[in-house]
């Protein structure tokens, strides 16, 4: 795989592709053939491009408008065109439009730590003065019902402590969703109702050795 790294923070992400978070990587070696992963906070596409690597078809969604450029150049610099489909809106509870909240601190290309509908950070606290930028938000199954797209049998889940208003927006795709990745700090106060959801949709929560994240595997069965 090939990643462009226009400044220090993609660099990172790419030199650190196989030690930052090794269970998802073991995670979507793990997919069978035919099988569909969601990206949900796609950022610049690491995970992406390492799931159409395997074979896997991808949708990535990322409204960030600095790592969109990226995303798609990376895309096609893989050749994965055919692979994967790239989504620039943001997930949510709702369909219609909110507010994208983004740290002034990681306002760059590869940055994170933004937020939708309010400045909330991914420990449970408040974003300070963050830029604030208009968006269209659609639930996940909304987000199948208008535009007709292959439910994802995987969903990888990272948008920065707006878990649970994803989550909350996917009451039918959870129903026969394979397995999900979802970071999910303890120190965030909606940790158990994530846990709540994910319990209530048939799927329990997997064992895995981790490296430095807050990921939790969920898996049905």
């Amino acid at each position: 795989m090939k990643f462009l790294t226009p400044n220090w923070l993609t660099k990172y992400r790419a030199e650190t592709f196989f030690s930052k978070e090794p269970e998802t990587l073991e995670w979507i070696r793990g997919f069978q053939e035919g099988e569909t992963l969601w990206d949900i906070g796609a950022n610049v596409g690491i995970f992406s491009l390492y799931a159409a690597s395997q074979g896997t078809k991808v949708t990535a969604f990322e409204p960030s408008p600095l790592n969109l450029e990226i995303l798609s150049r990376n895309i096609l610099i893989n050749d994965f065109e055919n692979y994967i489909t790239y989504v620039p809106l943001a997930l949510g509870n709702k369909t219609g439009s909110t507010k994208i909240y983004m740290s002034r601190e990681n306002f760059r290309v590869g940055g994170a730590h933004n937020s939708i509908n309010s400045p909330k950070s991914q420990y449970g606290g408040v974003l300070e003065d963050p830029f604030e930028i208009s968006v269209l938000t659609l639930t996940i199954d909304n987000c199948c019902e208008f535009f007709n797209l292959e439910k994802p049998t995987h969903i990888k889940i990272d948008v920065d402590g707006c878990e649970l208003d994803v989550l909350e927006g996917a009451r039918g795709v959870l129903a026969q969703v394979k397995s999900i990745l979802v970071e999910n700090y303890p120190q965030n106060k909606d940790n158990e109702r994530v846990c709540e959801i994910l319990l209530k949709s048939g799927l329990r929560e997997k064992e895995i050795v981790k490296a430095n994240s807050a990921n939790q595997l969920w898996v049905r069965g």
